[in-house]
């Protein structure tokens, strides 16, 4: 029986099935090239649309096997059946390091939003603090307060996470033989709807051990002359009682890894003695969970970033005005959910991450009534490219595409609307060529066609403009 419900569970929920190409070329098929497009989306992805049998060979010819989509969901549900927590021991808070990265033009005197004000709060008289630049060297203590082990509070801007992980000081502790153990000690925190696991992974910082926190709460600083120096945000909504009759809460902070309690304690601790908040003991902001739930929740939020932020940036041409989330989510719902849907289902498929039950209604309420997100401006200009539409475009799109090219199987854009909405804000690119198939690949820095445009979209794909 367990093995049953083992088998029913991978297949419905950690596994995809790909076509394993045959053992001699696939000859039934053959891909003609696009005709220049004339849609109101002239740069929307080039699909694989027309197909001319050449003779009666058939998909029969291929192998449909099924193999792991995704090793680490096939890792989580083996730890879900030993009720192994992919965190054992909660450290308490103790002692840490700070290390506050910054850009070199930045404005020392910017407003920080709420999340980046925690973060500042958090600060402890017996912490050390780093505070850098992305182009100076950072040295971490051998010790912090008489402890060689101790966590690293990351506080970086999502935007220069790839710099801050691609330094001289990180990369020497990666290249290490084995590599070096402090790189546990880092935590992330993740606030801003961006999908930076591939870049963590890439960088040997996104291991179940990893300490990551989806952050959506925050401090904003209060009215001189008062009793409390900050005004504590909270993003958890409310939707009602489901059928239990117990309350149904969206938007909760959660985080899990090595230093899961201390980040935890240190964190409400912080609002309860910047903001005055006398809750009792029992008082909660921040839950602790398993790895797959934290990636889960952090994947949730970043398909919240990029659908409105996409949707937002079309309709906003036609409006002539800034959409806020709210104002999306109340006036293009539709399109919303649908894009939703379409992403997680994409992401189901490729990493074996599958969205919780009423996702789309918790995504939904949060966009429309979360004090963090519903005044946020609903523009794929704010927002980092590689780390929200962008990721999908390369990561999920481009890709799937490539795994298609090699087994020589014809498949369809996986991400339909999403790059079709792409294309009408011009963020796009053409992806198949008839040589793709012929055989020729395409040299190292060469860039793909763009139906005559004359413009450059090399910045939006990977390996220097060369998809594949």
């Amino acid at each position: 029986m367990p093995a049953l419900l083992l088998a029913s569970f991978l297949i419905t929920s950690t596994c995809s099935f790909s076509f394993i190409s045959p053992s001699t070329p696939l000859k039934g098929f053959k891909v003609l090239v696009k005709e220049k497009a004339t849609s109101a989306a002239p740069l929307s992805l080039t699909k694989l649309t027309k197909l001319q049998r050449q003779s009666k060979r058939s998909l029969l010819d291929t192998r449909l096997d099924a193999i792991w989509s995704n090793e680490q969901a096939v890792q989580d549900y083996r730890d879900f059946l030993d009720n192994k927590p992919s965190t054992t021991d909660w450290k308490p808070d103790q002692p840490s390091c700070f290390v506050f990265v910054t850009a070199p033009n930045a404005d020392p005197d910017a407003k920080r939003n709420p999340q980046e004000e925690l973060l500042e709060q958090m600060v402890g008289g017996e912490d050390e603090v780093l505070r850098v630049t992305i182009d100076e060297d950072l040295v971490f203590p051998k010790e912090v307060n008489g402890n060689e082990e101790y966590p690293i509070y990351i506080a970086c801007d999502p935007d220069l996470l790839p710099s801050f992980a691609g330094s001289a000081p990180v990369q020497a502790l990666r290249k290490m033989y084995p590599p070096s153990p402090k790189l546990e000690d880092f935590v992330f925190f993740h606030h801003s709807g961006r999908i930076s696991e591939s870049l963590l992974r890439s960088n040997n910082l996104g291991s179940s051990d990893q300490t990551s926190v989806l952050l959506n709460l925050g401090l904003k600083p209060a009215m001189s002359g008062g009793l409390r120096s900050h005004t504590f945000i909270n993003g958890e909504i409310s939707l009602g009682v489901d059928a239990m009759g117990q309350k149904k809460i969206a938007g909760k902070s959660i985080t899990c890894g090595k230093w899961a309690g201390s980040t935890k304690s240190r964190i409400e601790t912080t609002v309860k003695r910047t903001a005055a908040i006398d809750e009792g003991d029992n008082w909660s902001v921040v839950d602790l969970g398993f790895y797959r739930d934290v990636r889960r929740v952090i994947f949730e939020y970043g398909i919240m970033c990029s659908a409105f932020n996409l949707i937002g940036s079309v309709h906003s041409q036609t409006s002539k005005e800034e959409l806020t989330y709210s104002t999306v989510a109340l006036g293009y719902g539709d399109e919303c959910v649908e894009m939703v849907q379409e992403l997680s289902g994409c992401l189901r498929g490729s990493l074996a991450v599958t969205m919780m039950f009423g996702f789309e209604e918790r995504i939904m309420e949060i966009a429309e009534r979360g004090e963090l997100w519903k005044m946020k401006i609903a523009s794929i200009e704010d927002a980092g490219w590689d780390t929200t539409n962008g990721w999908w475009l390369n990561e999920m799109s481009l890709a799937q595409l490539e795994k298609a090219k090699k087994a020589r199987i014809p498949l369809p854009d996986p991400l339909e609307m999403h790059s079709e909405y792409l294309g009408f804000i011009g963020k796009n690119i053409e992806v198949f060529d008839e040589s793709t198939w012929d055989g020729k690949e395409r040299k190292e820095g060469e860039n793909w066609s763009t139906s005559g445009t004359g413009k450059d979209y090399s910045k939006f794909t990977p390996n220097n403009g060369v998809p594949w």
